[in-house]
């Protein structure tokens, strides 16, 4: 399995040399156990959102539920996997760097180089140049105060644990 895995990240990247894969599938690392057996030197960053931003801009994706009581309970199931897997990561001393999104977008600089010296990445530049917090901040616009309630009353203990 870990030859099939590793043949398939030669495929997907582009650059021959490249010292890095990296897979950003958000459930995939809802596994770490499995990832560990498979790459016991992985590194695992995870970059997380306010919950209740991600329960709004999941309504707009076609494979996602259709309804804000869906989206909720979607991405309350993802982060409470999440707290399972990052318990995991923790007790057997495995590397992870949370990182939140809007801080990330506040200084993509520092957060670049943050990445960048925990993955052991010799390179210089902005890999999140781009990334915008107003942006991130425009969930707030799609919805009413109703749905934000609807929402705190389900999330607000998990985005308070992530820092919100």
């Amino acid at each position: 399995m870990q030859r099939l895995v590793a043949d398939l990240a030669g495929i997907a990247c582009r650059e021959k040399s490249a010292t890095v894969f990296l897979e950003k599938t958000p459930h995939n690392l809802l596994n770490p156990r499995f990832f560990n057996r498979l790459f016991p030197e992985a590194r695992y960053v995870h970059v997380v959102r306010d919950p209740r931003a991600i329960a709004v801009s999941l309504l707009a994706q076609t494979w996602g539920p259709s309804d804000l009581a869906g989206t909720r309970e979607c991405v309350a199931a993802y982060l409470e996997t999440w707290q399972s897997a990052l318990q995991f990561l923790r007790e057997t001393g495995l590397p992870v760097l949370d990182l939140r999104i809007e801080d990330l977008s506040r200084d993509t600089k520092h957060a670049s180089d943050r990445v960048q010296a925990f993955l052991s990445v010799n390179e210089s530049g902005d890999i999140f140049r781009g990334a915008s917090e107003a942006v991130l901040h425009k969930w707030l616009e799609k919805i009413d105060e109703v749905d934000r309630k609807f929402l705190d009353d389900r999330l607000c203990k998990l985005a308070y644990s992530l820092g919100y």
